[in-house]
């Protein structure tokens, strides 16, 4: 049992397949990150407080909610999510979850209607097996609840001094309405069925406390609601981890995001071999050792990332999956370490002008961390050797053929009424593997990834159910096809290594001089922003002289506002809205000039066609003015100030147009280019703008500098509700008029 005040930190994940009958595509829902479980109680039920301290949640493999990149107006869920969870667990498995900051799930609650009244259970996994399971070998108990499924039956595998391995399974036809489950998946007013449900789990338990130290969960199910049902996949994992800092290509939070697509992988033998999840064994003879070289490896800081890369000394020819990172500190300029909570994100090889090792680090947490302070990053790296392993060879012929090196297997048998054919099923333990030889293929074809046969578990389940164990186990089976009945297929058994080699990096960052204050304030000549007239009252298109239609807007509505116009005539060309010079070249201030042309840009003459032009707007107009707090004014995230990504297309002075910094006497700074140096002396505004992008001031995380102290930022803004204004052909009227007048 669990003791009073005993906490533990996971990681944590969940990934779902939702395949709706009727549609090609499937949706996917993956997260992952890392959360900290404290006992408050340890009655019946056990309480716990659950505090989420990293979360990345991607939707259709495009990102979604995450603490490294939350975006300014996620700031309820970061309420949320700041003061963590009280979670209950009952003798019999079952698991009650409830926020903290009930106000905060209050102002959340309609991002929640389509759930049910208590969906957490299903996102923050219980890290305590259920009691009364017998400490004996083969010993099988039924349980309910457990992750809201009631008759699930759990098996010990084995035991030792300190833990104990169990099994878990379930095959239901059906689940009653009153299920677990269907109360907290089901939205409110819907009647929901759930039948087919296959369960399978792998967890290694502490024994002596109770303490779930790792855990996989597999579940599939057949789900409908009202007329539209699906079949759902998922899986979810939670390992014990006392260094969240410790990370390489295997590590759950970065592995579970590259299991195998069939999809894409599926089709081919040799391709099949080579997916991210994998750490194959490498080509060539590897370094003895790790070498990084003299000079400091490489830190790039953005937000709320510290991505260190190597790419000096022999880095660029460690092969993949022989660098692990251990630990790492924050220093600023000064040299002095850096009190941030740091967790490892992501790794991955890279593959650019200069080859190497990307290893992403980011704070804990859901506070607003400033990491633009971090000047260095010294990190501690494993170095495990790997080498191309041994060529051995596996036949296929008419028999069940198996091949053992270590806990690594290889079996092949051949497939019952199809002629020179086999399954060939390569497994590992995690400390030894075999490999295909994709390089020995002639008269050879096949599929990298076939569904068992025998189980209705995909390829990523048994991967990701066989890493309970060992992060760097995994299951592959393939199918061959050839041109004859038997044949000699071409192996290599090799070993994942140690990490033999312990080395600590310095990551310098090379745009730290680009950080230092600016030696004098430069202002700009211009008018406030705050003093442009930002009304639509008066807007409207007028008849330009020649048949077509012109119109002045505030300068900067386009960011955001949509101008287009609607011709009655489907046989028509397209027209166009857009921005130009005014007729005079003198444009009115603030105002930007719009002309309505055809597709190719040429002028459009609308006078007798039944137009309407359209402006759309998010809300009304209006000019926000945001205090700068940081403790560099002159050095700003640009990004969590106006809440969204700058527009990047265009000349800078397009953007420039609409957000305006000023200083304490409401004076406008000049922003300074990404390459500018502190004690330069820049030239003209106008003409600089005009010729950059805005990219060339801001960078891709967000952060510009600019030429003083920011005391406030002014932006163009919109206060809901949306708002759209129509206009009739003005030049129509204009023609109609005149030939009226004539008559």
């Amino acid at each position: 049992m669990p003791s009073s005040g005993e906490q533990h930190r996971y990681r944590v994940g969940n990934h779902v397949v939702v395949a709706v009958d009727g549609r090609h595509l499937d949706h996917t829902v993956a997260s992952h990150g890392i959360a900290t479980y404290r006992v408050t109680d340890t009655g019946d039920p056990l309480r716990l407080h659950a505090g989420i301290d990293l979360l990345n949640i991607s939707v259709d493999d495009f990102p979604g909610l995450s603490s490294v990149d939350l975006a300014p107006r996620a700031a309820d869920v970061a309420e949320l999510m700041r003061d963590g969870f009280d979670m209950m667990l009952a003798d019999n498995g079952a698991v009650d979850v409830q926020p903290v900051n009930q106000t905060a799930m209050k102002d959340l609650a309609e991002q929640f209607r389509k759930l049910g009244d208590n969906s957490f259970p299903q996102a923050v996994p219980g890290p305590a097996v259920p009691v009364g399971i017998p400490a004996r070998e083969g010993a099988r108990v039924t349980l309910d609840d457990f992750q809201g499924l009631d008759g699930l039956t759990f098996t010990v595998d084995r035991l030792n001094d300190k833990r104990a391995w169990l099994s878990v399974s379930g095959d239901f036809d059906e689940l009653p309405p009153d299920s677990p489950l269907i109360q907290r998946m089901a939205p409110p007013t819907k009647d929901v069925e759930v039948s087919d449900v296959k369960v399978a789990a792998r967890m290694i338990v502490d024994r002596e406390h109770g303490w779930i130290t790792d855990m996989t969960l597999v579940v599939h199910l057949r789900m409908a609601v009202g007329d539209k049902a699906a079949t759902i996949r998922s899986i979810t994992y939670a390992h014990q981890t006392d260094n969240p800092l410790a990370g390489d290509v295997s590590t759950p939070l970065n592995g579970f995001s590259r299991l195998p697509n069939t999809l894409i992988w599926g089709g081919d033998l040799a391709l099949g071999q080579y997916s991210g999840v994998f750490t194959p064994p490498p080509m060539h003879e590897p370094p003895q050792r790790l070498e990084p070289g003299d000079e400091p490896q490489t830190l790039w800081v953005s937000r709320r990332h510290l991505a260190l890369r190597l790419e000096h000394g022999n880095a660029a020819r460690l092969p993949y999956g022989s660098l692990g990172l251990k630990n790492a500190t924050a220093f600023d300029a000064d040299g002095q370490a850096l009190d941030i909570p740091l967790a490892f994100n992501d790794a991955q090889y890279i593959t650019d002008d200069d080859n190497g090792w990307l290893f992403d680090v980011v704070p804990l947490g859901w506070q607003d961390i400033d990491l633009r302070e971090v000047a260095e990053v010294r990190a501690e790296f494993g170095y495990r050797r790997r080498s191309p392993g041994t060529p051995v060879t596996l036949t296929l012929d008419d028999q069940r053929r198996e091949l053992t090196h270590g806990d690594a297997r290889a079996v092949a048998e051949p497939i019952a009424d199809t002629d020179n054919a086999w399954r060939v099923t390569l497994s590992s333990g995690g400390q030894q593997l075999y490999w295909l030889d994709a390089t020995t293929l002639d008269g050879v074809d096949g599929q990298g990834w076939v569904q068992d046969s025998d189980s209705w578990q995909t390829p990523a389940d048994q991967i990701m159910l066989a890493r309970t164990d060992n992060p760097r186990a995994w299951t592959q089976t393939l199918r061959i096809d050839a041109d004859r009945p038997a044949l000699q297929l071409s192996l290599f058994a090799a070993d994942n290594g140690t990490v033999e080699q312990t080395e600590t990096l310095r990551f310098v960052d090379p745009t730290m001089i680009r950080r230092v204050a600016p030696g004098q304030a430069r202002h700009l000549d211009e008018p406030l922003h705050s003093d442009r007239n930002l009304s639509l009252d008066t807007l409207a298109p007028e008849p330009d002289g020649r048949g077509g239609l012109q119109m002045d807007l505030p300068v900067g509505l386009d960011s955001q506002c949509g101008l287009s116009a609607w011709v009655d005539r489907p046989d028509m060309p397209v027209r166009l809205w857009r921005k130009t010079p005014p007729p005079d070249n003198a444009p009115q201030a603030g105002m930007q000039h719009w002309q309505l042309t055809l597709a190719d840009g040429a002028h459009a003459d609308v006078h007798d066609l039944p137009l309407e032009t359209v402006l759309n707007c998010p809300g009304t107009p209006n000019w926000r003015s945001v205090p700068v707090t940081a403790n560099t004014p002159w050095h700003l995230d640009l990004y969590t100030l106006t809440g969204r990504w700058p527009q990047s297309t265009g000349a800078a002075a397009d953007y420039f147009a609409h957000v305006q910094f000023l200083d304490a006497d409401d004076r406008p700074l000049r922003p300074m280019l990404q390459t500018a140096e502190a004690d330069d002396t820049p030239g003209d505004w106008a003409g600089e703008s005009q010729q950059h992008g805005i990219r060339d001031y801001v960078d891709d995380s967000g952060q510009i500098r600019i030429w003083g102290d920011v005391a406030h930022v002014v932006m163009l803004a919109f206060e809901p509700p949306a708002i759209k204004r129509r206009w009739p052909n003005a030049a129509k009227r204009r023609a109609d008029a005149d030939k009226e007048s004539t008559q």
